[in-house]
C-alpha cells in the first residue's frame, strides 16, 4: 500500500513535517540573527581598536626610559648569559672628557635597565661588543685625554683605546688590551674566514693633523690581543661599516670621512677584500660624512651614508657599484639605525641640529613617519628585547649648534623609545 493509503497517518506524517519545517526556519532565523549582531559587535571592535590604533599613531609618546647621560656618544645593546645589556658611551661633562661610561642590565621586574659597572673613559665615543670563542668583549673609542687643568681641547686626541673582556665570575668587563688611537671615532668588528678583525676610524692627531692611518687588526691567539694587519690613509674618519654582498660573495669596509684639514666635501671610500688586505673599489663624494649603514630589502643591497653639511643619500647595489637612488634632506645627520618591524622596513637618522627622525620604506624609497625630540644626538640604536622593539638615543648636548664645541649643557638625559605598534 502507498504512504498514503491510510489518511490518518498521512497526516500525522504531514503535521509533523509543518512542524519541523517551522521549527527549522525559526531556528535559522535566530541564528542568522545572532550572527549578524555577532558580526556587527566585531566590526564595532575592529573601529574602536582603529580609533585607538590611529590615535596612538598621533599621539606623541613618552620615552620607556631615561637615563642621565653625560655629553652621550652612542649606545652599544648585547646579551650575555641570558642577560641583556646597554653600554652608554659618555664623552664629557662640560670641558671634563676623563668621565665614566656605564653598563646597565635589564631588570625584568622593573622594566628598566639598572647600572652594574662604571667604566673609566676619556671622551668616549664608540662601543663595539663582539663574541670570539664564546667570550664577550668591548672596543672602547677614547677620543681625547682631557680633563680639568688641560690648555687646549685638541691637545691631547693621541690617547688609548681599550678592548674589554667579560669575566664569568665577576659578571664585569675587564681590561684586556690597550691600543694608541688618534681621536679615535668608531670600532667595527667582523669575521672572514675564521678570523677576527677590529678596524679603528681615527679621526685626527693632537698636532690636528686629520690626514692620518686608520688601521685594520687582527686577532691573535699566540698573542691573545689584537695586532695590526693594515693601515688605510683616512681623512677625520667618523665611521666603519663592515658588510658581505651577497650578489658577489665578496667582503667589503666602507669609510666615512669628515674632514680633510680644509674641507668636509671629500670622498669617502668602499673597499673590497683581496684575501689578505682590504683595495680602494669605490670613491664616493659626501659631504662631512659621519655614518655609514648596510642593509637588504626584498633581497637588494643598499648603502645609507649620513652627510653632516648636506642630505643623506641612499646607494643601491647594481651589480657593479652603488649607486645613488635617494637623497634625504636631512639637519646635521650623524647617525643611521635600519630596522625592521611585522615585515616593513625602517632607518632612523640621528639630526644633530634637530629631532631625530624614522623612515619607513615605501616599496620605492624612505618616507618620514616621525619625528623623535633629541638634543645634539650623536647616536640612535634600535634593538629588541623580551618582544619588544626599542630606540635608545644618544643626547649629547643642549644649547649648542656647533659639534666639537664645550659649550652648552652635556649633563642631559638620553632616552629609550618603545614601539606601540606603529611609532615610538
Amino acid at each position: 500500500p502507498g504512504l498514503n493509503s491510510n489518511p490518518t497517518v498521512a497526516a500525522d506524517i504531514q503535521g509533523d513535517l509543518v512542524l519541523s519545517d517551522c521549527f527549522s526556519s525559526t531556528t535559522l532565523r535566530s541564528m542568522l540573527t545572532a550572527l549578524e549582531q555577532q558580526r556587527s559587535t566585531i566590526e564595532q571592535l575592529q573601529s574602536v581598536q582603529q580609533q585607538q590604533q590611529s590615535r596612538a599613531c598621533r599621539t606623541p609618546t613618552t620615552p620607556a626610559q631615561t637615563i642621565a647621560t653625560h655629553g652621550a656618544c652612542d649606545w652599544e645593546f648585547f646579551a650575555i648569559s641570558g642577560n641583556s645589556y646597554l653600554v652608554v658611551a659618555n664623552q664629557n661633562s662640560g670641558t671634563n672628557f676623563n668621565i665614566n661610561s656605564v653598563v646597565y642590565r635589564w631588570d625584568a621586574l622593573l622594566l628598566a635597565f639598572v647600572p652594574v659597572q662604571t667604566i673609566a673613559t676619556q671622551g668616549a665615543r664608540d662601543w663595539e661588543f663582539f663574541s670570539m670563542a664564546g667570550r664577550g668583549f668591548l672596543a672602547l673609542a677614547n677620543n681625547r685625554n682631557y680633563g680639568p687643568g688641560s690648555s687646549n681641547v685638541n691637545s691631547m686626541h693621541d690617547t688609548d683605546s681599550k678592548i674589554y673582556a667579560w669575566n664569568n665570575a665577576t659578571h664585569t668587563f675587564e681590561e684586556l688590551q690597550s691600543i694608541l688611537t688618534h681621536k679615535a671615532n668608531d670600532w667595527e668588528f667582523f669575521e672572514i674566514d675564521s678570523n677576527s678583525y677590529l678596524a679603528v676610524a681615527n679621526a685626527g692627531d693632537s698636532a690636528e693633523n686629520y690626514n692620518i692611518d686608520s688601521v685594520i687588526y687582527r686577532w691573535s691567539s699566540a698573542s691573545n690581543a689584537f695586532v695590526a694587519l693594515q693601515s688605510i690613509r683616512t681623512y677625520g674618519a667618523a665611521d666603519w661599516e663592515f658588510f658581505t654582498l651577497p650578489e658577489l660573495g665578496s667582503h667589503h669596509l666602507a669609510v666615512a670621512n669628515v674632514y680633510d684639514g680644509v674641507t668636509g666635501e671629500v670622498d669617502s671610500v668602499i673597499y673590497r677584500w683581496d684575501g689578505s688586505q682590504f683595495l680602494a673599489m669605490q670613491y664616493i663624494p659626501t659631504s662631512s660624512a659621519f655614518d655609514w649603514e648596510y642593509f637588504r630589502i626584498a633581497g637588494t643591497s643598499y648603502l645609507a651614508v649620513a652627510n653632516f653639511g648636506n642630505s643623506s643619500v641612499i646607494y643601491q647595489w647594481n651589480g657593479a657599484a652603488f649607486v645613488a637612488v635617494q637623497s634625504i634632506p636631512t639637519q646635521g645627520a650623524i647617525d643611521l639605525s635600519f630596522f625592521s618591524l611585522d615585515g616593513e622596513s625602517y632607518l632612523a637618522v640621528a639630526n644633530f641640529n634637530s629631532d631625530s627622525v624614522v623612515y619607513k620604506w615605501d616599496g620605492t624609497a624612505f618616507a618620514a613617519v616621525q619625528s623623535v625630540p633629541s638634543q645634539g644626538p650623536r647616536g640612535v640604536l634600535t634593538f629588541s628585547l623580551d618582544g619588544s622593539t626599542f630606540l635608545a638615543v644618544a643626547n649629547s648636548v643642549a644649547g649648542s649648534d656647533s659639534i666639537d664645541s664645550v659649550a652648552g649643557n652635556f649633563d642631559i638625559d638620553s632616552p629609550l623609545h618603545q614601539w606601540n605598534g606603529c611609532r615610538f
